[in-house]
Order: C-alpha cells, then sequence, then structure tokens
C-alpha cells in the first residue's frame, strides 16, 4: 500500500480542526549488485523493480548491450551482472 489513512489537524490562521487524510507512505528500499548492498533509497512501497532499473541505468551501472538478471523480493532490488562494475 503506497499510503495510509491517518488523523491529523488541519489548521488555518485562526482554527484548527481535526479531520482523516491519506498520506503517502515511504520506506527505505535496498538495492544489490552481485549481492553486495550498492546503496539505499527512500521511496514509496510500488513498482521497486522500475526504481531499481531506472536508478542503476541513470547511474551508468547498466547498459544497453549489457545482459542483466534482475529479483526483486519486498523492498530488496537484487541485480546480477556478468560484467566486473
Amino acid at each position: 500500500m503506497i499510503y495510509k489513512k491517518k488523523n491529523i489537524r488541519k489548521c488555518t490562521f485562526d482554527t484548527c480542526r481535526d479531520g482523516e487524510d491519506y498520506i503517502v507512505s515511504e520506506e527505505i528500499a535496498s538495492i544489490y549488485i552481485n549481492n553486495a548492498l550498492y546503496t539505499r533509497l527512500s521511496c514509496s512501497p510500488a513498482e521497486i523493480e522500475y526504481l531499481g532499473v531506472g536508478f542503476l541505468l541513470t547511474e551508468g551501472i547498466i547498459k544497453n548491450g549489457i545482459p542483466f538478471d534482475y529479483k526483486v523480493k519486498n523492498l530488496e532490488f537484487y541485480l546480477t551482472v556478468d560484467k566486473s562494475i
């Protein structure tokens, strides 16, 4: 779930009122390369595979034409590459 229903207090300049609202969840995801921890990222707990692949493409760790495999387990993204990084 990427959001949670929470009790909140909304305040303006002169009044406050209690109510409920939806708050986006934030979790810590870990990215492993060849079973070694590479980094941890704060993110919403959804679509971790897109976060992992996109982050590693942006960092230049994986590139077009270089074969790689990955798996996602909960909030852990595991990348396996043949080439030494």
